[in-house]
């Protein structure tokens, strides 16, 4: 304490110095910062500040033609292009829905909008369920009828509704025709009852080595179990046997024989000599549509098939051709084989790959692009 006391005046100096110090250093620190703001100066390079009206005359050239009419694309909401006139006198739009122009008269001109191309306007491929930016929805059928929709667009047809198509009978073709040589060969009959027989025959088709041997009924079957029918779909029939013969030379000569149908021409089988046997060519078509729903079917002569809720009777099978008749009608039609144009419009477009690269295509890459 003593020490304080004797030296109390040399402390509160020093004390003071070192304030004094400190206070001089902050001075100068300010004053190099305001120095160092001072030298900086903002330097802003010139700007060409001129401003390009020509867009603006261009529209003020079509406002003030007379009449003055602009096109005008809408909004997704209203998907049509329009054709609009202004008001002359406060150059306001005439209402987007009105189908005159209320000024001039002329008649707005409406197009439907079709973002992706396909034929078909946004709108109906909007409320189809479609993406009005894609073409190739249009390929497809969504009304399970097995026609697209751009093939009954443009037929007039509504894609959505399943009893809205057009008739399966136009598009009737020919798949192929088979044809078959069927041969017989009469061996002997039985009587059996009054006037009632049953006759021997032999058969052969062409896919068989050997004979096939059949007994029918000649004539009547009054049990409705088909007795007089045969073959290998029960396509002949026995229609009726006759007995009969003649004297020759002083020689007896029998003349007896079956009555054959279901081939084209009916055709009869004698007992002796080369008449007992005969020969047939047998065709069979099979017939097809070839665009719309999966249909088939493989007919024969004076068979019937059902198309379009309706009955056809196939009257004739030629090399090339089936000829039909809708039931109860004397018209006939004439079926043949679909056309390469036609098989062309039924087949789906070819997809674009993806990737830009067809199938099979080659090309290099450099390992360093990886790294």
């Amino acid at each position: 304490m003593g020490f304080l006391k004797n030296h109390i005046e040399k402390i509160l100096f020093g004390v003071l110095l070192l304030g004094l110090g400190l206070t001089l250093m902050t001075l100068m620190n300010l004053r190099n910062n305001r120095d160092t703001t001072d030298s900086v100066r903002l330097v802003v390079p010139p700007q060409d500040l001129s401003v390009d009206f020509s867009e603006l005359d261009e529209l003020r050239g079509t406002l003030t033609d007379n009449p003055p009419r602009v096109e005008v694309s809408m909004s997704s909401f209203t998907p049509e292009e329009r054709v609009v006139c202004i008001n002359p006198e406060d150059r306001s739009l005439i209402p987007a829905d009105a189908t005159h122009c209320p000024f001039c008269g002329m008649e707005q001109v409406e197009g439907a909008r079709d973002s992706s191309g396909d034929g078909i306007p946004d709108h109906l491929k909007i409320s189809w369920g479609l993406d009005p930016h894609d073409p190739t929805d249009v390929h497809q059928s969504i009304d399970g009828t097995g026609f697209t929709v751009l093939f009954q667009y443009e037929r007039g047809h509504d894609p959505t509704d399943p009893s809205d198509y057009p008739a399966h009978i136009e598009f009737l073709r020919v798949m192929d025709v088979q044809e078959e040589t069927i041969r017989f060969e009469f061996r002997g009959f039985t009587q059996i009852a009054e006037n009632v027989f049953m006759v021997q025959m032999r058969i052969r088709y062409p896919d068989q080595n050997d004979w096939q041997t059949v007994r029918v009924r000649a004539g009547e079957d009054p049990t409705g179990q088909n007795r007089n029918r045969f073959g290998r779909n029960n396509e002949f029939s026995a229609d009726r046997f006759v007995q009969t013969g003649e004297m020759v030379d002083g020689r007896f000569v029998d003349q007896s024989y079956v009555m054959i149908s279901g081939a084209r021409t009916p055709f009869r089988l004698y007992r002796d000599g080369d008449r007992s046997r005969h020969s047939v060519v047998n065709r069979t078509a099979r017939l097809h549509l070839y665009m719309g729903p999966e249909w088939s079917k493989t007919v024969r002569p004076d068979e019937s098939f059902d198309l379009d809720n309706k009955t056809y009777k196939v009257v004739d099978i030629h090399a090339e051709t089936v000829v039909i008749a809708e039931r109860d009608s004397d018209s006939q039609l004439t079926i043949r084989s679909a056309t390469s144009a036609e098989l062309e419009e039924a087949a789906p477009p070819e997809e674009e790959p993806v990737d830009g690269f067809e199938d099979g295509d080659s090309f290099l890459v450099d390992p360093g692009m990886f790294f």
